[in-house]
């Protein structure tokens, strides 16, 4: 039986997660552009050599994220909802033992891993970035501008109810 878990992260940490990600690589001569094509996201082409600076706004990556986890989250409910489980990154961080005991629930893993489910349940993980430091959940705050933080917020409320949709699943 096929099973799949699905995370999504909070659109102000992934955005600015993005933002820092197409600038480190365009200092490695990747260029991402935004797709006119509803049904991807992004593209990106390498020039080796130069440094490419993106011309991605912040609204870009905010309808990134919600093109991204709408289109996923579409495809998913085709399925039986018992085949598939989302969880927020924000909850596997702040409340690992719940949401793995959810995560462990859903799965429905044979007895014979009934031992090593637990031990891992009881055993807090810690669980750091290794491309920046700070707290993982609050030091998008940090990265962002407040214009950057009100054009993300812009982007929901125009599209508000895909972000419902989205919210929806958690």
């Amino acid at each position: 039986e096929v099973k799949i878990l699905f995370i999504i992260r909070d659109v102000f940490a992934q955005s600015a997660s993005l933002k820092r990600h197409v600038e480190k690589q365009g200092e490695k001569g990747w260029a991402f552009q935004f797709s006119e094509d509803p049904k991807h996201c992004w593209s990106m082409t390498q020039n080796p050599g130069t440094t490419v600076s993106s011309d991605l706004s912040m609204e870009a990556y905010t309808l990134m994220w919600l093109r991204l986890n709408k289109l996923a989250l579409g495809e998913l409910s085709r399925l039986d909802s018992s085949q598939y489980h989302v969880i927020s990154y924000e909850a596997l961080v702040k409340d690992q033992q719940a949401t793995l005991k959810d995560t462990f629930d859903f799965l429905r893993l044979k007895q014979k891993y009934s031992k090593a489910e637990e031990k891992i349940r009881a055993e807090k993980s810690n669980i750091y970035n290794t491309t920046t430091s700070g707290d993982l959940l609050t030091k998008w705050q940090e990265q962002l501008t407040e214009a950057e933080v009100d054009s993300i917020k812009e982007v929901l409320k125009t599209h508000q109810s895909d972000f419902d949709y989205i919210k929806s699943f958690l």
